[in-house]
Parts: structure tokens; C-alpha cells; sequence
């Protein structure tokens, strides 16, 4: 009878792990690089690599649980990375002084890497915007202050040819080509009044067609980046929280979403209607093409997202630590009471001390939008945890601080009709 009692009790606590963990969308892993991961790219759900802003190409061939170094420079940070089949890639780099910035290049899977060509020094090549093939292709420079370019290779990146630059007063923020003919760049303007402008071309970058700008403000350095679906189908974000859409090959743009506090950085689509979007401590998903989005909270920034299939992504943040989804980034917040409840409340997280995840459960009486936020004792806002419109009834949010220190956070719950905070304690 203690065995069978014993086996039960086993049994019980396995699936109330499995259900515990079933919930959280994003886990974190640990590259061992210390600056931040600057570019992704997958070759299926288990081997990709990654770039970090310390200088280091690494790899993983388990899913991102292990990370080894296939390239390392103390004298550039590595940026943007791509290839074109399974032995042919490419990485661009950013010099740390005065030397110059290098192209990387691989032809044997990523174990080893040489220098292909140089540009000036200061120069950032942020992105391997496309490869058609092993021998065409395009970089930009996103360097505002020296003079933003976009360049082409028919060579395999030994050589660049300049195919264009902005002027009057314009930089390039983000360059993409779905072809080797047809792409799109965007960017700002740094003189007043300040703009955000998209252009196109239809021949490799030999013209380009002006668009337009689509966005007008005060702030002269507008981060923006864009993903393409297809010709006609594509997204913009900028770090002011905003998300536009096309369908007209980026004629014309409609507004999707906006929130200043996001701070977006990077966007992808999987297909035409199943996106992400991460920025300042979250990474949102859309399944109808952008109109309504899922939140789910990470500690940190998120710079690149890529995905391997339709439930396997990968998100790069900052220290080195890479997010991973399993469940194509579902969102971690759970409604378990249906009832409307008398009145609002936040409960308090438990287990509390925690390590590293605890839940947070809260009770809404009226439909409204709802956020749940953290922030540290110095009132810095880490994460967000729930930001979107809800019904009436008891909701659960896990709430993982991998990553961050020991100490006391703060979780804030906001609606419309009420505010409340929280302490909760990290001890590790």
C-alpha cells in the first residue's frame, strides 16, 4: 500500500510539474557570451548560431542548451548573420576602434569562418540582408553619423559594389529584399522636421522609387525594422511602440498598434497571418496578420527573432541569453475562474521567496484592457506580464526571473478601474 500510495504521490507531482511548466511560453538559456545577441539564424529546431555584440560567433547543436565558440575577436562585435544553404554564410561585424569592419564568411557549415572583404572603419553591417545564391547578395550600414549605405555582392562578398546611399539628411534603419531584385529600405531623418521614409527598388538597387514617409515627430534617432511576407504584404515597428501594415508593397501603411513603453527592435513572420515582435522586456505574437497580439514577458530586450518551424523560435536579448519557444510563443496567461468576480484583486505570487518562477493571480470584474508589470527597486520597469484587453473572471500569470539578481520586484496590476502593487522576493 506505501508503494502504490508512494507511486501516486510521484505520478501527482510529475503532472503538476509538467502542467506548471506547460504554461510558460518563453524559456531562457545562456549562450556564455557577455554583451548582447545581436543575430539568429536556425537551420532547424535544434542547430542554429548567434552572434553577440563581445565578438563571438557560437553555435548549438542540441536546441540551445549547449553553446560552443566558432569565432571569436576582441576587436569588432559581430552583427548580423545568415547563409545561404547549409555550408555557405556570412557575418558582418563592427569594429570596437579604428580598425577596420570585416565581412565574415564560411564555407563549411559554420566551423570555420575567414575574413571575405573590409569596409571602413565605424561602419556597422548589421544585417546579410539576402543571398539569392552563393554569389549575390546585399549588406547595409546603419551608421547614421558617417553616412548610411546599401551594398551588393556578385561575388560571393569578396567585393561590395554601392548600390545606394540616402541624402538629404537621411539614414537607413533596415533594409529587405524578398529577391535579388526587389527590396525595400527605410529609415529617419536627423534634420528637422524629423521623418520616417521608405523607399523601393525593382532592379537590385540600381533605382530606387520614394513612398513616401510614415512617420513625423520629435525624436530624430527613430529605430524602425520591416519584414516582408511578400511583395505586397508587410510590417513595420520602431522604438516608439509602433506597428504599421501594408498590402499594397508599402504604398501605403495602416496603423496596427501602438504603445511608447514596447520599445520594438525586430519583427518576423512565419506566414501571412502568424508574426512576432519583440522590444523592451516582451515578445508579442499575432495569428490575424496584426490585428489583435499576445503578449508574453521576458527580462531584457529582445533584438532578433527567429523561428525553425511553426513552434520552434528563438529570441536574442541581452547577456547572452537567448529565449526559446516550444509552443510557437503561446501566451503564458491563464484564465482559471470563469465566474465574475465581486471585486478586483491581486493576490499575492506563491510560492514567494521564489526561485526562479512564481504565479501571480488576479481577479477582474469589469472588460478593459489590464497590464501587470515588474520593476525593481530603483522603479525600472523589467517585464511585462500581461498588457491587453480581458473579460471578467480570475486570471494566472508565471511570472520566470531567470536572469535576473536576488532581491525584492514590485508587480503592479492597472486597469481602468483599479491599481495595485505587490511585493514579491527572488532568492537564489
Amino acid at each position: 500500500m506505501k508503494r502504490i500510495l508512494l507511486l501516486i504521490f510521484i505520478a501527482l507531482t510529475f503532472t503538476s510539474f509538467n502542467l506548471l511548466f506547460s504554461q510558460i511560453s518563453w524559456y531562457s538559456y545562456n549562450t556564455g557570451a557577455s554583451g548582447k545577441i545581436n543575430s539568429l539564424y536556425f537551420f532547424s529546431a535544434s542547430t542554429g548560431f548567434c552572434t553577440s555584440e563581445d565578438g563571438k560567433i557560437l553555435r548549438t547543436t542540441n536546441g540551445g542548451l549547449n553553446w560552443s565558440v566558432q569565432y571569436t575577436t576582441s576587436t569588432h562585435a559581430l552583427k548580423g548573420i545568415t547563409f545561404v544553404n547549409s555550408l555557405f554564410g556570412f557575418a558582418g561585424t563592427m569594429s570596437n576602434s579604428s580598425n577596420s569592419t570585416i565581412l565574415l564568411r564560411t564555407v563549411n557549415g559554420g566551423n570555420n569562418w575567414e575574413q571575405a572583404s573590409t569596409f571602413s572603419a565605424g561602419i556597422s553591417l548589421d544585417k546579410i540582408v539576402f543571398f539569392a545564391n552563393e554569389l549575390h547578395g546585399y549588406t547595409y550600414n546603419d551608421n547614421r553619423y558617417m553616412g548610411s549605405a546599401i551594398y551588393r555582392t556578385n561575388s560571393g562578398g569578396n567585393n561590395w559594389n554601392y548600390v545606394y546611399g540616402p541624402v538629404g539628411g537621411y539614414y537607413t534603419s533596415d533594409i529587405y529584399f524578398i529577391n535579388l531584385n526587389t527590396g525595400w529600405c527605410i529609415g529617419g531623418r536627423y534634420n528637422i522636421p524629423y521623418q520616417g521614409n521608405i523607399q523601393k527598388t525593382t532592379d537590385g538597387g540600381v533605382n530606387w522609387t520614394y513612398l513616401g514617409f510614415i512617420y513625423q515627430g520629435i525624436n530624430p534617432y527613430v529605430l524602425y525594422k520591416i519584414y516582408f511576407y511578400d511583395e505586397n504584404t508587410g510590417y513595420m515597428v520602431n522604438s516608439y511602440g509602433s506597428i504599421r501594415k501594408t498590402t499594397s508593397s508599402g504604398q501605403t501603411w495602416t496603423a496596427l498598434d501602438s504603445n511608447s513603453a514596447y520599445q520594438y527592435k525586430c519583427i518576423y513572420f512565419i506566414n501571412s497571418q502568424t508574426g512576432y515582435c519583440g522590444g523592451n522586456g516582451i515578445i508579442r505574437k499575432t495569428t490575424n496578420g496584426g490585428i489583435n497580439w499576445i503578449n508574453n514577458s521576458v527580462n531584457g530586450n529582445i533584438y532578433n527573432i527567429r523561428f525553425a518551424d511553426n513552434n520552434t523560435g528563438y529570441a536574442a536579448s541581452d547577456n547572452g541569453i537567448i529565449y526559446k519557444t516550444t509552443n510557437g510563443g503561446i501566451t503564458s496567461t491563464q484564465k482559471i475562474n470563469e465566474n465574475v468576480p465581486t471585486k478586483y484583486s491581486l493576490y499575492q505570487n506563491y510560492p514567494n521567496p521564489f526561485n526562479p518562477e512564481t504565479e501571480i493571480k488576479f481577479d477582474i470584474t469589469k472588460a478593459g484592457n489590464v497590464s501587470l508589470m515588474v520593476y525593481d527597486v530603483n522603479g525600472k520597469r523589467i517585464a511585462f506580464l500581461v498588457d491587453e484587453d480581458m473579460n471578467p473572471g480570475t486570471y494566472s500569470v508565471r511570472w520566470n526571473a531567470a536572469g535576473l539578481s536576488s532581491g525584492v520586484y514590485f508587480y503592479l496590476l492597472k486597469t481602468d478601474y483599479f491599481t495595485e502593487m505587490k511585493k514579491a522576493l527572488l532568492v537564489k
